[in-house]
């Protein structure tokens, strides 16, 4: 990582008060990289390796968050523009449509919801 990156992670400490905003646990794609993955395999093999035994989800699997806090810890990250993808709900169809009709993002995820009746939707 480069003076540039750093300075920029530390500008949005300071203007985040502590926080940064762009660590937020939502879905949408990240890039990673294999070195990343294979670091965080030698950090943590037994939490992968059942992890990738398992067929379904349990609360002791570990996912993506585990490389992106890793991420934050060592500071090896840059913080990306707010405006590069968005999250909806699929109730959220209104936003939803205006998002495609505009195109205000390059990335868009649109995720189930709690929904009981979608008929009424």
């Amino acid at each position: 990582m480069g003076l540039r990156e750093i300075l920029k992670n530390a500008f949005q400490l300071f203007v985040g008060h502590g926080s940064i905003s762009d660590y937020q646990p939502y879905h949408n794609a990240y890039p990673f990289t294999k070195t990343e993955y294979r670091n965080a395999k030698k950090e943590w093999p037994n939490e992968i390796n059942n992890t990738i035994r398992t067929k379904f989800r349990s609360k002791n699997d570990v996912n993506i968050y585990l490389i992106r806090y890793l991420r934050l810890e060592t500071g090896n990250f840059i913080p990306r523009a707010r405006k590069l993808d968005m999250y909806y709900v699929l109730n959220d169809t209104d936003k939803i449509l205006n998002e495609l009709k505009f195109s205000k993002h390059k990335l868009i995820c649109i995720n189930d919801a709690n929904t009981l009746d979608y008929e009424e939707k």
